[in-house]
């Protein structure tokens, strides 16, 4: 719970900087948007994450089961973060990236001829590969180097970047009150 707590005070907090007291030390740290940005990414990430081995099951938005693109729905309204049901409509609402730009938290899309079929979040993008984790029909809530995968590398389209955009716009918002 207090992940969450945290998530939305850093998520929803000022423009430039948060304060925030940490309970050992009662110390007030200042947080940047940089910092809360890296921040959200990493527990983003690592939440997907923590759903490995749930079942896939079609049109499912619940931790009793999740396709792909309620998977992500899911991960990212955890923080804030509302995103259609869709992984054809995730792939607009955020800024699209080219594959060797995409970062921790961002979203990575699958398909064919342009014609988005998959979605998954990424973990890692390094010379190795990208790790992402996913909700795949066939072993569910899933973490692996896509990269290196005869089904999935064919089927990379492109990655988007939700978080950068939520917390401009977010900045924005405040900025106007």
């Amino acid at each position: 719970m207090s992940h969450v707590l945290i998530a939305f005070l850093l998520t929803f907090g000022p423009s430039i900087q948060t304060k925030l007291s940490t309970p050992e030390s009662g110390e007030t740290q200042i947080q940047t948007v940089h910092e809360r940005e890296a921040d959200l990414r990493k527990w983003v990430a690592g939440y997907g994450e923590s759903f490995g081995g749930i079942n896939y099951v079609y049109g499912g938005k619940t931790s009793k089961g999740f396709d792909c693109s309620g998977f992500t729905k899911y991960i990212f309204s955890t923080y804030g973060i509302e995103l259609s049901g869709h992984s054809g409509t995730q792939a607009t609402e955020g800024r699209k990236i080219p594959l060797t730009e995409a970062k921790r938290g961002d979203l990575i899309f699958f398909g064919r001829n342009g014609k988005i079929s998959h979605v998954g979040i990424v973990c890692s993008n390094t010379a190795d590969g990208i790790v992402a984790v996913h909700s795949s029909c066939s072993k569910g809530i899933m973490t692996q180097n896509v990269s290196e995968s005869s089904y999935w590398r064919p089927k990379m389209l492109f990655a988007c970047d939700i978080i950068s955009k939520h917390l401009k716009d977010d900045d924005n918002t405040l900025l106007a009150l």
